[in-house]
């Protein structure tokens, strides 16, 4: 791919060397060595300059606001809509020769001071080690003391934590309450660059980025640099490539290097999309910030934006991060019809479905190119309706059409959940993967990238579905799969919905209702993931060898059996809660329909004695020794000793 690939917008916005710049989905800010920072759209229009106290070394960009880190200890944050100043952040003391770090949520603002390329300093000076964490009107909440001198984009910030990092060649992550929950080791010889993304923590190495768990801080996966042949490095800084321009946003992480070039992975997968580089000989740092689609890159004093959308990789990216359509799955005239057509079953599982609408020369993606290879024959959700997943679904192939069709239907009409069927796009493994190359052609898909790209998908999503066919003897509880992927949840604090077939559902709720939460439990509490199997031994093989590699097989039995215990708890709690708030009411409904049934077996008991009476009647007048008046005097004592139900 040519650099200039996807080059939108390329001009020179400055006459000094821009020192930083940010992104949202609407605006693109820029600072320099002045008294100012210059807000663009993503056309590369300037729409406002705002003045700022003191010359501004950092800028960052919020939904609705914007804030500078300047000169002498402080920041400035502006609104973006009415353009105008809201609120200062000062360091207490004088502080005039460092530069600032800002980093900034919707309710808070994070600076602080690092050393300038190049200046000498006193590296006792507290006020080079400290971040401080303020609220949007200027309060000082929090002081971070990192311990050493933080380095440029040494500070991030995102709704809970805060993390630092320090020329130490360690990363701390703190809560927002000041305290310091995790310390990282990195293998940086500066003050490494961090960021979040999501649920995870991004750090910077000499040849790779570190994806870190950002609640436990367990390393994950590393995007690894692509290395520029000496050759071609040019006479630049001595620093190391990643020095420190460590950006994300969306689906993207960038990494902005000395060398002037830009290596950009989607984050889902881990794989490299593109590298754009500048072919200028640059003055000044290098710098890049990204939003959704776009990308802008700072080359001294150019500003140059870019489509991803162009590359190969966004078209398989895409592809990867699509759910099916909810609509189509509940919508009787939909998936149901195509399915029962298909198989020419009533009810078939989906291992029957797979062969003849996933893979092979009938499936509904047998004469599209797929976009993740460019090769015939793609996933079902790149041919039936989709967008970008909401929600991952964890379940098993063994399941009827009608489970999963029915389940998800009675989930959607919860009036709890406030679920629009027509913005809801389920990850569904049998409609998601591409079945031709996995079931087909015996590719690993699947199994193969399980590590690198599962846990992104269910944190990129955010939203998990946990399908039980029935509370008794649940077959989930036996998928290696399923068991797993309800771990991974539970251990990335994913929110996770647990759900049921309207007619399990209502079975368990009557179970807990009468108080037999024992018996609705039994089966839960035979969790051993050791022993549960996967329709494909490869991914029975590979799912167990990473639970042997990163945790144990009891780790996930407990993990799993205490997050449906919790889950139950609630469940059990709510109906017990119902029963005490609807219980005077349940009585008197209770004895009125007592009261109606005894009138009710009153009357038909004063009938029956009426019928009998005019029996008697009949019969006496019939002449002796007939055999009617014996016919009938034999039915009565037949009625009499209970043989024959009353009419």
């Amino acid at each position: 791919m040519e650099p200039t690939a996807g080059l939108l917008h390329s001009a020179e916005v400055s006459d000094l060397t821009i020192r930083a710049v940010a992104a949202n989905k609407r605006f693109v800010a820029t600072c320099a060595e002045e008294n100012s920072v210059r807000l663009y759209d993503w056309k590369g229009t300037l729409l406002h300059t705002f003045q700022t106290a003191q010359k501004t070394r950092n800028v960052a960009l919020s939904e609705k606001h914007l804030a500078t880190g300047e000169k002498n200890g402080q920041g400035e944050l502006f609104d973006l809509s009415k353009r105008n100043h809201v609120s200062m952040f000062q360091f207490a003391g004088k502080v005039s020769i460092t530069m600032y770090n800002v980093a900034l949520t919707a309710e808070h603002v994070l600076l602080s001071s690092c050393r300038g390329y190049g200046i000498k300093v006193n590296p006792e000076d507290r006020r080079l080690h400290v971040a401080n964490l303020y609220t949007l009107d200027g309060t000082l909440r929090h002081s971070l003391d990192h311990g050493s001198m933080l380095g440029r984009m040494g500070i991030c910030l995102n709704a809970s934590n805060a993390a630092t990092s320090g020329e130490d060649k360690v990363v701390k992550v703190w809560d927002l309450s000041g305290q310091l929950l995790h310390t990282i080791p990195a293998d940086k010889e500066r003050s490494p660059g961090v960021c979040f993304l999501g649920g995870q923590l991004l750090v910077s190495g000499i040849s790779n980025v570190s994806i870190y768990d950002s609640q436990t801080c367990k390393l994950e996966r590393q995007l690894e640099l692509p290395q520029l042949p000496l050759a071609e490095r040019g006479n630049f800084r001595a620093t190391p490539q990643t020095y420190p321009r460590l950006i994300s946003g969306g689906n993207y992480v960038v990494s902005a290097s000395e060398d002037r070039r830009a290596s950009i992975w989607t984050f889902s997968d881990g794989r490299l999309l593109c590298t754009l580089s500048d072919e200028r000989r640059i003055f000044g740092d290098f710098y890049a910030a990204v939003c959704d689609e776009r990308l802008v890159l700072i080359g001294g004093k150019c500003l140059k934006i870019y489509d991803l959308t162009v590359h190969a990789g966004y078209k398989r990216t895409r592809s990867e991060g699509l759910g099916v359509s909810l609509r189509f799955i509940i919508e009787p005239d939909q998936f149901a019809l195509t399915a029962q057509e298909a198989t020419g079953k009533e009810n078939p599982n989906f291992h029957e479905l797979a062969p003849v609408i996933a893979y092979g020369p009938n499936a509904l993606g047998s004469g599209s190119i797929c976009p993740r290879d460019g090769r015939p024959g793609c996933a079902l959700v790149d041919v039936i309706p989709s967008g970008p997943a909401t929600h991952f679904l964890s379940w098993a192939w063994s399941y009827r059409m009608k489970t999963v069709v029915l389940a998800l239907r009675h989930w959607s009409q919860d009036s709890s959940n406030s679920i629009k069927p027509d913005q809801t796009f389920i990850w569904i493994c049998f409609f998601c993967n591409n079945q031709e190359r996995i079931l087909n052609e015996k590719s690993q898909e699947g199994s193969d990238d399980l590590e690198t790209t599962f846990q992104s998908r269910l944190r990129s999503i955010g939203h998990v579905l946990v399908l039980f066919d029935d509370w008794s003897k649940p077959a989930y509880l036996t998928r290696v799969w399923c068991i797993f992927e309800t771990f991974v949840a539970v251990r990335s604090d994913i929110c996770y919905t647990l759900i049921f077939p309207p007619e399990s559902a209502e079975s368990m709720h009557g179970a807990l209702q009468r108080g037999m939460h024992l018996e609705v439990t039994k089966d839960w509490s035979s969790i051993d993931v050791a022993h549960a199997t996967a329709s494909r031994p490869v991914d029975e093989e590979k799912v167990k060898g990473i639970i042997s590699r990163t945790s144990s097989f009891d780790e996930v039995n407990s993990v799993v059996k205490d997050h449906l215990i919790n889950w139950f708890k609630k469940q059990f709690q709510a109906v017990f809660e119902r029963g005490v708030r609807e219980g005077p009411e349940l009585s008197q409904r209770s004895c009125e329909a007592c009261a109606l049934k005894d009138a009710e077996i009153a009357h038909l008991k004063q009938v029956l004695e009426e019928r009998d009476a005019e029996i008697l009647r009949l019969t006496a007048l019939l002449p002796a020794g007939s055999a009617v008046k014996a016919a009938k005097s034999d039915l009565l004592d037949v009625i009499s000793n209970g043989e024959v139900a009353a009419t």
